[in-house]
């Protein structure tokens, strides 16, 4: 998605706050499907889990928007696929003991630290 800035990165600095900022709460939004995401970087996106104690966030599917790059990339997630990750992330968010549901009509899904 063109981020200045890698995954590490972004661990290592939220970490970091946690550390100095014991109460400090820090959220997350994860968008499911942009294209050309393959499967493995959708788990790596789930993966962060194992790293951040995150508090609470959204999880999105991809939808386009006219005159945007991602707009035209190649290749396009099917929407059936997109709705089987989303399916998906909401068994890893339950899993891991989160309360998770779905909102806006089944398509987002809301989850926070219990």
């Amino acid at each position: 998605m063109g981020r200045s800035y890698s995954k590490e990165d972004l661990v290592n600095m939220i970490l970091k706050l946690k550390k100095f900022s014991p109460d400090l709460e820090v959220g997350i939004d994860l968008m499911v499907g942009f294209p050309t995401e393959k499967m493995e970087e959708f788990r790596d996106s789930l993966e962060l889990f194992e790293q951040v104690p995150f508090d609470f966030g959204n999880v999105f599917p991809f939808s386009y928007q006219d005159g945007t790059k991602a707009s035209v990339m190649e290749p396009k997630i099917p929407s059936r696929e997109i709705k089987r990750r989303m399916k998906d992330a909401l068994k890893f968010l339950k899993k891991k003991n989160y309360f998770a549901c779905y909102f806006r009509l089944n398509t987002g899904i809301s989850f926070y630290a219990r």
